[in-house]
């Protein structure tokens, strides 16, 4: 087993930006406290929480990931218009929300999750694929799928999402 590493993640949701901790470890997920996600409204207050802890940051900006456009994204899929590496991106962020509920089927974004496993590994092919972009095979239904996988978890990080810690 290796020592969990802690990174800093920006979020833009709802036109506001916060700042989390994501943590790699078996399994992966972001530093919760009581059963929610911690978030910062600044670095500066993610910094100084992980300071306070001896949690120490690997180096580095934080990954940012534009829930906005997800969710816009979501309102009107598009599998013409889809950049498959922001959409896999956000899908492994948001199964990394509710890695606390692994092993049980806990809300629609968990259950969603899990039965669209052929969804996910066709959006993991296009994603990864070097060289010519290869066609998965798409089907309207599986970009409505996909839409619907991805607007399931957004709601469930605005719900598992806390305010700035004390």
């Amino acid at each position: 087993m290796h020592q969990t590493q802690y990174f800093r993640c920006r979020f833009r949701l709802d036109d506001k930006d916060r700042y989390v901790i994501w943590c790699s470890n078996e399994p992966d997920g972001l530093m919760e406290s009581d059963g929610r996600i911690l978030s910062f409204a600044s670095r500066a207050d993610l910094e100084e929480y992980a300071a306070a802890r001896g949690i120490t940051l690997q180096p580095g900006e934080p990954r940012f990931y534009d829930w906005d456009l997800v969710r816009r994204w979501c309102e009107k899929p598009s599998l013409r218009d889809v950049d498959p590496a922001l959409l896999l991106d956000a899908w492994n962020m948001l199964s990394d929300s509710r890695a606390y509920e692994r092993g049980s089927a806990v809300g629609l974004f968990a259950l969603a999750d899990r039965r669209n496993d052929p969804i996910y590994d066709k959006l993991f092919r296009v994603a990864r694929a070097t060289g010519a972009y290869r066609d998965p095979g798409w089907s309207k239904d599986d970009g409505m799928r996909l839409s619907q996988v991805l607007h399931l978890g957004l709601a469930h990080l605005r719900q598992r999402l806390s305010d700035t810690p004390a």
